[in-house]
């Protein structure tokens, strides 16, 4: 086992923080530290593809970290289920009151400096709209994609998602 250059006095501390963020935070990490947390530990996320009954797929524009039209979702909180998760992404952005007919369609684990935080575990997640989408300039139906999408992963979830719809439903492929 490799020894950290943490003192344990260090090692202390860190571990008394980690326990301070488990029990009384309920898991809440500050963004000052999440960084750091991410580049260390594999985190779950969801990417929420609400699709319709036509194969159209809804994206939301981002212009931060990532620029373009991406998969709605974000990262899962500590014990939250799936559905927990995507109703809360889609909420919190606006999207619709929530989803229903969850299905997860496939999953891909981002490997070294394909993501600029780290490590997550995307867990692609085919689902409706509980309640009306209106489009807004930031989001939007699609039936292909757009050609600003943003390019880490989303084209080759979006492919796998059309061949899904049309009927090829393999069990959770792994991408």
């Amino acid at each position: 086992m490799p020894s950290s250059s943490l003192s344990p006095e260090e090692q202390a501390e860190l571990g008394h923080l980690l326990a301070v963020v488990v029990e009384q935070d309920k898991g809440f990490i500050p963004d000052s530290a999440y960084r750091f947390i991410h580049k260390l530990v594999p985190w779950p996320a969801v990417e929420v593809l609400i699709y319709d009954d036509g194969g159209r797929f809804l994206l939301s524009h981002r212009d931060d970290d990532f620029k373009g039209w991406h998969i709605p979702g974000g990262y899962m909180k500590p014990g939250q289920s799936y559905q927990d998760a995507c109703d809360y992404h889609v909420r919190k952005e606006g999207i619709a009151d929530g989803v229903s007919s969850l299905e997860l369609i496939g999953t891909h684990t981002w490997l070294h400096r394909e993501h600029p935080f780290g490590y997550p575990i995307s867990l692609i997640i085919a689902c409706r709209a509980t309640s009306e989408v209106t489009e807004r300039d930031d989001l939007k139906w699609f039936t292909e994609n757009p050609p600003d999408v943003i390019p880490q992963n989303v084209p080759r979830y979006l492919a796998y998602f059309q061949k899904w719809f049309k009927g090829d439903r393999e069990s959770a492929a792994i991408l």
